[in-house]
């Protein structure tokens, strides 16, 4: 473990230095109640980030680990540092688009926002302990993510409203195995549907699936008033 950590603060030390990125905020926090007990600090913004979905307004609350500043305040890169491999998280870009793995992207948004910086001026990447892939491969651009994430956010804000909740267990679980933990599996209707059990098993991406209707509510099949 100390090995892994001596490795990981030297590489994470020589990327600040390659970026030109200097920490300026540890465990910033937005929006959420402050904490109690040894913690008990005032927000560093006392607003929670709300992001407008098709008319839904998203509300979002969280933490930072850090966020890096370029020496002259020009760029902003958060960061959420990962125990383990985060393998997860491999492919961000990708995933975002997807519509899944969003918490990174929207924190970015969040930045945009409370520091008045264009999207174009705004990264995030995930920083595992255990290096697995290269780091493009766990970073993103915000200007080239927002607009595919506003669309997505206002996708599932509809599917919500209608009552679609398609379940997706796992990138790599074709056959619904992890089901078997969850308490609901009994009346999970994509487990049970077949046509909706097959939607998901083609497809494999939420985004997809109910932006074409594959996946329809209880509203939409007028299950209830």
């Amino acid at each position: 473990t100390k090995r892994l950590l001596r490795e990981f603060v030297a590489s994470d030390l020589a990327d600040l230095s390659a970026q030109e990125l200097v920490p300026r905020w540890f465990e910033y926090r937005f929006g959420a109640r402050p904490r109690r007990g040894d913690d008990a600090r005032p927000n560093d913004h006392p607003e929670p980030f709300v992001v407008d979905a098709g008319g839904v307004p998203v509300r979002v609350e969280g933490t930072y680990d850090p966020i890096h500043v370029h020496a002259a305040n020009a760029r902003f890169r958060i960061v959420d540092y990962k125990s383990g491999k985060a393998l997860r998280h491999l492919n961000l870009g990708e995933k975002i688009d997807r519509g899944v793995r969003l918490q990174l992207a929207l924190y970015a948004m969040a930045v945009a926002e409370f520091f008045g910086t264009a999207p174009e001026q705004i990264s995030g990447t995930i920083k595992p302990i255990v290096p697995e892939g290269k780091p493009a491969k766990f970073a993103f651009a915000l200007h080239e993510k927002r607009d595919g994430l506003l669309e997505t956010l206002e996708i599932f804000a509809r599917a919500i409203l209608d009552g679609a909740f398609p379940a997706f267990p796992n990138d790599n679980d074709a056959e619904f195995n992890s089901c078997k933990y969850c308490p609901v599996n009994g009346s999970c209707r994509t487990r049970h549907d077949l046509d909706e059990r097959y939607a998901v098993q083609q497809l494999k991406d939420p985004r997809t699936l109910l932006a074409h209707g594959l996946v329809e509510g209880p509203k939409q099949r007028g299950d209830i008033a």
